[in-house]
């Protein structure tokens, strides 16, 4: 960030005022030229802008409007399937998870504890006993998760 000294100020008032075709980036390669500092073409905006001077560059004529690219709409049409919907597929589950429910299975109020090794694949099995009123696990799976307190 530049500090602006008095004449650096004084500078860009004058540039500013005296010479209005200068945009804001001649007016920054005028004033880091001479006084060896580095200003960008922000920093022009903003001090401008904070200086309270009046706004540039006022447009004469309304803008023209910008012409999108004209989009084909695609018309959707109905398609009708007549294919068999296939019966549902039963997936095997593995031993350990005998007796658990699925994700899907489970409801409010049901233990959502985890049943099976640790790093076990899907489909994952939860244990589905009747939890705690207002907590996700069972008595049991409660007493584990919390080591009984």
């Amino acid at each position: 960030m530049t500090d602006w000294t008095p004449d650096m100020l004084i500078a860009f008032r004058e540039l500013y005022a005296q010479q209005p075709e200068l945009s804001f980036d001649k007016i920054a390669v005028q004033m880091s030229n001479a006084f060896g500092v580095t200003l960008t073409r922000n920093a022009c905006i903003g001090k401008a802008h904070r200086l309270g001077l009046p706004q540039r560059g006022h447009r004469t004529a309304p803008r023209k409007p910008y012409a999108h690219a004209k989009k084909e709409k695609v018309k959707m049409i109905k398609v009708r399937v007549d294919a068999p919907v296939p019966p549902p597929v039963e997936i095997e589950r593995p031993d350990w998870a005998a007796g658990g429910l699925t994700i899907y299975e489970t409801r409010e109020g049901d233990c959502k504890w985890p049943l099976g090794p640790t790093y076990a694949r899907p489909p994952f099995v939860y244990c589905g006993a009747p939890s705690l009123l207002g907590r996700p696990y069972c008595k049991t799976h409660m007493d584990k998760a919390t080591g009984g307190r």
